[in-house]
Formats: structure tokens, sequence, C-alpha cells
């Protein structure tokens, strides 16, 4: 089995490139914490290991669920190959042994190299952090190695993503049509429904708890009750997860009849999206469920360190996002910049039909930017409701601590930033493609 992994590797290695961005940015999260863990350890009178620790268990489980959408892409870029192992006696086990195999592979090749350069970028971070919370909190820090924190940061992303991509090809292979092209669509129904249902009843018992608030009048317990709502943003992308791509589509063809066109870059965006679920659910996912996470954690910090009078509520604020969101919000784009780069290489076949149809490059570039500025919408769409839920959780603490909400950036800065990115990225990536010679 090992020799076939290396083999299929070997014959596959131009998609797998598209997974680099990922791993390279994983192994230098997790061997900044681990050096960082290690320094914190060996120096007397410094207690900053809890600082590296959030890296790292924030990261490494934020790296797990992404795992998700980029094999399903590559799933979908392979399914020519797998159908013909299916055919010729391949079970799922194999094939998700053959996957994760050579995801394992390519993340031991990017993490040996991510961990050298993470040894360098720890002194920057914590520096970083001490010039945020000053000297007095953290104090100069010397950075050190040993074999086993190198060893360590050589073999846990391989280790996550090797278990994440078997856990995760398993399952789709097992409700996809590469195995069993007549498998029975009633099982995935409602396995579907068990999960909406299960998430659904989660919400709602989260927004019962906060409203709950209400009949005290102590403000502590109020303030405690109300960090429900940071549980409640994991609930958010958990139904986000769900729901994709099933409310996109359902999106594109409300934005199709509200806003009729003849434009050719806006309805062969609409359609190239619609024809292509996979991609779409895993670019939404990703970008859907980062807005809705830095939203809400800035909405929620910041008001609520308002809130409740405190003098460094700003600096504890960064501090809180640095700490817990910096390694899940990196994660979350660099993992949308993988998903653009694979299906970059998925696009090649259809780019030189197009072009064969008559279709110049300028218009498919064009077509490109139509499909970007459409996946912004689709994300802002998505993350507003949801993010407008938080903003009136957190209102509504706010009156019941007699106070106003101070500050509603959160609200759509990060939604702006974000989707101003995917445009430019997006676009950079799929005129790359289109432009080449080749």
């Amino acid at each position: 089995m090992l020799k076939l992994i290396i083999y299929q590797f070997q014959y596959s290695k131009r998609q797998w490139l598209g997974t680099i961005p990922l791993l390279f940015v994983s192994s230098l999260i997790v061997g900044t914490s681990l050096f960082g863990i290690a320094s914190s350890i060996n120096t007397a009178n410094i207690n900053a290991s809890q600082l590296f620790q959030m890296l790292i268990i924030f990261g490494g489980t934020t790296l797990f669920f992404l795992i998700s959408n980029n094999i399903r892409l590559l799933i979908d870029i392979f399914k020519k190959d797998y159908q013909l192992w299916a055919t010729l006696g391949a079970s799922r086990t194999q094939l998700s042994l053959l996957v994760s195999g050579q995801f394992y592979l390519m993340a031991v090749i990017v993490s040996s190299i991510g961990t050298i350069l993470s040894f360098f970028v720890t002194d920057s971070y914590y520096k970083f952090l001490q010039n945020l919370l000053g000297r007095d909190e953290l104090p100069d820090l010397v950075i050190t190695a040993n074999i086993q924190s190198i060893l360590l940061s050589v073999f846990i992303v391989p280790t996550i993503v090797g278990i994440g991509a078997y856990f995760y090809s398993s399952r789709i292979l097992k409700i996809s049509s590469i195995l069993k092209p007549k498998k029975k669509k009633r099982k995935v129904t409602v396995t579907g429904f068990i999960n909406i249902s299960v998430r659904l009843i989660l919400w709602l018992l989260c927004i019962g708890l906060i409203v709950s608030a209400s009949f005290s009048r102590n403000k502590e317990i109020i303030s405690t009750q109300s960090s429900i709502i940071l549980f409640l943003l994991i609930i958010h992308i958990l139904i986000i997860q769900s729901l994709s791509p099933s409310i996109q589509v359902f999106l594109i063809k409300l934005l199709m009849r509200i806003f009729p066109t003849e434009n050719y870059v806006i309805n062969t965006g609409f359609w190239n999206l619609l024809s292509n679920p996979s991609y779409l659910k895993s670019i939404q996912t990703s970008m859907s469920m980062g807005v809705t996470l830095i939203s809400g954690f800035i909405l929620y910090t910041q008001n609520m360190y308002s809130f409740m009078n405190k003098a460094n509520g700003v600096l504890e604020a960064r501090a809180s996002f640095i700490a817990y969101l910096s390694a899940p919000i990196i994660l979350i784009i660099t993992s949308s910049i993988s998903l653009t780069i694979l299906s970059s290489n998925k696009d090649i076949e259809d780019i030189k039909q197009l072009k064969t149809l008559g279709v110049s490059r300028s218009q498919l570039f064009k077509i490109r930017i139509g499909e970007a500025i459409i996946h912004s919408v689709l994300i802002l769409l998505v993350s507003v409701i949801f993010n407008l839920i938080i903003l009136i959780l957190v209102s509504f603490i706010g009156q019941l601590l007699g106070q106003s909400v101070v500050d509603i950036s959160g609200f759509w800065q990060p939604s702006l930033i974000v989707i101003s990115l995917l445009v430019i990225f997006y676009s950079i990536t799929k005129g790359f493609y289109i432009f080449r010679d080749r």
C-alpha cells in the first residue's frame, strides 16, 4: 500500500501542490507554538506558555475541520481515477488510505520546511505580543529548540492531516456516487436532517440561556451568561457547514430572479458556480465561517469590555483576539487560497473547451472576476444573517447592564476586508491560469 501511495502521489503531485499554502502555514503555527512553549518552560519567571498553547489548540482543531473542504475538492478532481480503482475492486477503506497517505506524505515534506522557518517566526511573534501587552506582562524570552519540539513540529501537522483526510475521505466516499452510483439518497437526507436538528436545538438552547440573563440584576451573573455568545459562534459555524452549499445555491437562484440580466459575465459566472457544488461548498464554507467567527468575536469582546467599564478593554480584546482567533483565521484564509489553486488546476479543461468555442482570454478573465464578485456577495449575505443575530444579542446584554452598543465596526469591517482579499486573490489566481502559455 505504501508503494501505491508513493506512485499515485508522483503521478498526481501537480494537483497536490495546491495544498502547500494550507500545510505550510499550519506547520508555521504549530512550530511557533511548540518552540514558544519549550522556551517558556526553560526560562524562569516567564509564564507565556498559555499564549503559545492557544495557537496549537485552536489552530489544530480548525485544521482538522478545514481538511474536509480540501478532501472534497481533491476527490472531485480525482473522480475518474477513483472510479477506475473502484471498478478494479478497491474498497472505500483502501481509497481513503490512498487519499490520506498522499496528504500525509505532502504534509511531511512541507512541515519539514515550515519547522525550520517557524523557529525564526516564534521570536517575531513573541516580540509582537510583548509590544502589545508590555514588558511587565511579558518579559524578554530567549527562543530555544530541542529534539522533542522539532520532531513534534514536523509530525503533528501530518498526523492531524492524515487522520482528518482518512476520516473525511471515508465519509465523503460513503455518500458520493463514486463507489455506488445507484446508492439511495434517503439515508443521506435523514442523516442531514438529524445533524441540522441537533444544531438547531443547541442554537435555541444558547439563545434561551442568554435571554434568561434578564431574570438577574447581578452584573457579574449577566456577564458570565453572556459568554454563551462565544459558544453560539461555534454553533453558527456548524450550521453554516451543514447548510452549505444548499443555502448558497438558493441565494444564487434568488439573485438570478431578483436581478435578471443578459450580461454574459454574470450569467456564465452564476452557472459556473451552480455546476460545481463541491468547490462552491468548499470555499463558501471556509470564508463564511471565517467572517462569521471574526465579526462575532469582535462584536462581543469590544462591547463587553466596554459594558463592564474595563480600563484596558480594547487592549484585552486585541490580546484575546490574537490568542484565540489568530491561528484559525489565518488557516481559514490560507485554506481558501489552497482551494482556489486546486480548483484552478481543475479548470484547465474547461478553459481549453471555451477557447475552442471562440471565447477570448479577456472574456474568460471577466467571467472569473464575475465569479469572485458573486462569491463575495454570497459570503456577505450569509455572514450578515449570523452577525445580525450576534449584534442583537450583544445589544440585549448591553440593555440589561444599562449600556448601549459602542462599537459595531465588527459587523461590517471583517466582511469588507475578507471579501476584498477574496476578489483580489481569486482574480489573480484564476487570471494566471488563463493567461499563462500552455
